[in-house]
């Protein structure tokens, strides 16, 4: 998954090196843009919360209240692809990301190493990936959790609303859970909840969470693997080599500018 500012290279070189990778939208860019556009305060609330609604359902009466109040808006983002920016309509997971930030954090960092020739530029930004590498691989040492400690403590969180709902049994797989301003039901067997956060994030929400703790399961296990501490150790088993030939990376630029 890339998501990005939808520059027309971009979405060029992902198609041409990952194949299988799928491209969104950063919600914030396709916002920017909505504000030198049209400058729309209304329509760019409404336009955030469709985008970030879990529910088709709830996108849906979002979309169709921006078609009525803002057709000129609601045809640009037509233009862009629904899909690209609308959580509950992404082609994939998208987890919890809907900006780039992260890219903008890693662009800020490289501002002074951007002035450089494009082969001393890569160089720099391999290096930098190879000390996150090992930070992250001597994290990985020193872990005792199930999961990472950022996403124990997102479920602690959930856990003091999750202690607050009802809980009605339909059998030894679903229940429907009640409270949180909406009533959902969650199948622990398939890992899904009809509130739709569980299963676009993969990281339990509080309904998952109250019905783990009713059956006795653990409420750190109910979420996707690579949450986990034993995932986030085996992608860091085996070591990067920073590629210094010169003709090795000519040959990936090469490749990436046809």
């Amino acid at each position: 998954m890339f998501i990005s500012n939808r520059h027309g290279s971009i979405q060029k070189a992902v198609a041409k090196i990952f194949l299988r990778a799928i491209y969104g939208a950063c919600v914030w860019h396709v916002e920017k843009n909505m504000k030198n556009k049209f400058k729309s305060k209304s329509a760019i609330s409404i336009f955030n919360e469709a985008a970030r609604a879990y529910k088709i359902s709830e996108f849906t009466t979002k979309f169709s209240e921006l078609e009525r109040s803002f057709p000129h808006v609601h045809k640009f983002l037509m233009d862009v692809g629904i899909e690209r920016w609308a959580r509950a309509l992404f082609h994939g997971d998208r987890y919890n990301i809907m900006t780039n930030n992260l890219i903008e954090a890693l662009n800020t960092m490289l501002k002074k190493v951007r002035e450089y020739p494009l082969l001393l530029l890569l160089t720099a930004i391999m290096e930098k990936m190879y000390e996150w590498f090992n930070d992250r691989h001597r994290m990985a040492d020193n872990l005792t959790s199930l999961l990472r400690p950022e996403y124990e403590k997102i479920l602690r969180d959930w856990w003091s609303i999750a202690s607050t709902l009802v809980v009605v049994r339909i059998n030894e797989n679903e229940w429907i859970i009640q409270g949180n301003e909406c009533d959902t039901m969650v199948d622990l067997l398939l890992k899904t909840c009809t509130c739709k956060q569980f299963d676009l994030e993969k990281l339990s929400y509080v309904h998952t969470v109250k019905a783990a703790s009713i059956i006795g399961a653990d409420r750190f296990m109910i979420v996707a693997w690579y949450f986990t501490a034993r995932r986030f150790g085996s992608v860091l088993m085996r070591s990067p080599y920073i590629m210094s030939h010169r003709k090795r990376i000519g040959k990936f630029l090469k490749m990436l500018l046809e």
